[in-house]
């Protein structure tokens, strides 16, 4: 079982108030700064996507929290849950020190993409946090409604992982003792066509704020889509407009060298980690990316 005592006190800045964050920027990255922005009062200064970083001007990154990306940095503080380690008893010497701001729940136990691939997390950033601060007692936000179950069905394709990946997803759902969650008990009580369906009119509403695809890469942000997106995302979830939490406005864009690589033996990975990656993501089963700190610097 997760001990989330524990993690509260490895990572007490997940559940402290008025942080800055960056986050991904995806439904997850959305919903998640939705969440954070309601319940803990949290700055969302910036947006990440492995190759562009858009932050508020004035703001260094070691005074953010990343939410749905892992960083690979002693002074940047991060919420990650991707497969990024090849075997966990071949780690490099400076991978606990590079990593130890960095939570993942894939970390705490220990899987690697060579012998855990098929277990790994299977939910979404938004699952965990949500878990996470109603198991601190700061609580979160009501998720009983048909709108709100929308959100939480589609985040990173819940509404389809549920089905084609079962036996991995209860692991974790017991695990992570969330089998009480009225989202996932009221999934498993509902047709699977009806879950798919109900999960559709999300994006469909996201799609009517903008194209998703598009919205997706920061190449094309827009501060007035992003304020739309916000605005039905906090209706969709039953709570008041948070946008005055975001970046709209005075804002720098970053640019930065990814790239894409196999990793299937330890010499991948090690090849990887010797290239001083900040941070990395699984991009098919068997290639991942990663993102070097060039031409810029993170700030």
């Amino acid at each position: 079982m997760m001990n989330y005592e524990h993690v509260l006190e490895t990572y007490p800045w997940l559940i402290q108030r008025n942080q800055n964050a960056i986050i991904s920027f995806d439904t997850d990255g959305w919903a998640s700064g939705v969440l954070l922005a309601h319940v803990l009062n949290w700055n969302i200064v910036g947006y990440y996507d492995s190759e562009r970083l858009i932050l508020k001007n004035g703001i260094r990154t070691d005074d953010c929290i990343f939410i749905d990306v892992e960083i690979f940095r002693s002074t940047k503080r991060s919420f990650g849950h991707h497969l990024i380690i090849y075997d966990f008893n071949n780690l490099p010497n400076d991978f606990a020190q590079r990593t130890r701001q960095c939570f993942n729940p894939n970390f705490v136990r220990r899987f690697d993409k060579r012998t855990t691939y098929t277990r790994k997390y299977p939910l979404a950033t938004f699952h965990l946090l949500d878990k996470i601060l109603r198991t601190s007692g700061i609580g979160s936000i009501d998720l009983t409604s048909d709108s709100a179950l929308s959100v939480v069905w589609f985040i990173d394709g819940l509404m389809n992982i549920r089905y084609n990946y079962a036996p991995n997803v209860q692991e974790w759902i017991t695990y992570l003792q969330m089998e009480n969650e009225h989202w996932y008990s009221e999934m498993n009580a509902r047709r699977k066509d009806d879950v798919q369906a109900l999960a559709g009119t999300f994006i469909s509403d996201v799609n009517g704020v903008y194209a998703y695809d598009g919205l997706k890469k920061l190449q094309n942000f827009s501060p007035e889509v992003l304020s739309n997106l916000i605005q039905m995302i906090c209706a969709k979830l039953g709570i008041p407009n948070n946008i005055l939490n975001w970046c709209t406005n005075d804002y720098s864009t970053m640019r930065f060298n990814r790239q894409f690589m196999d990793l299937i033996t330890q010499n991948n990975f090690d090849s990887f980690w010797n290239s001083n990656p900040f941070s990395m993501s699984t991009y098919f089963k068997s290639k991942i990316s990663f993102t070097l700190e060039q031409p810029q610097l993170l700030p």
